[in-house]
């Protein structure tokens, strides 16, 4: 998938979680997205016009409910852009 259908694929899940969008396009150069919460997490995707995308979330999660959270938003990430790349999803870091 190219980078406007990866954003684009993956923005109703930070929408989801009410987090306000701030999107930069560079002509050739990709893509960088910045989602911040009213909870003070925020999460940056930057996505390179060669297939590279990464994703920085960072949240302070202070109990077992705010780590189950965290964890179900990034495996619906990790879903989805298996999804929008066929399963060949590179390697996955946590």
């Amino acid at each position: 998938a190219d980078g406007e259908a990866i954003l684009k694929g993956l923005q109703s899940i930070f929408q989801e979680q009410g987090m306000t969008e701030s999107v930069h396009t560079w002509q050739d150069h990709g893509y960088l997205a910045t989602y911040t919460n009213k909870n003070g997490s925020f999460a940056n995707l930057r996505i390179y016009p060669h297939g590279l995308v990464l994703l920085d979330l960072q949240s302070y999660d202070t109990d077992a409910q705010g780590k189950q959270e965290t964890d179900r938003l990034l495996n619906k990430i990790e879903e989805k852009m298996k999804e929008l790349s066929q399963d060949s999803t590179g390697r996955v870091k946590r």
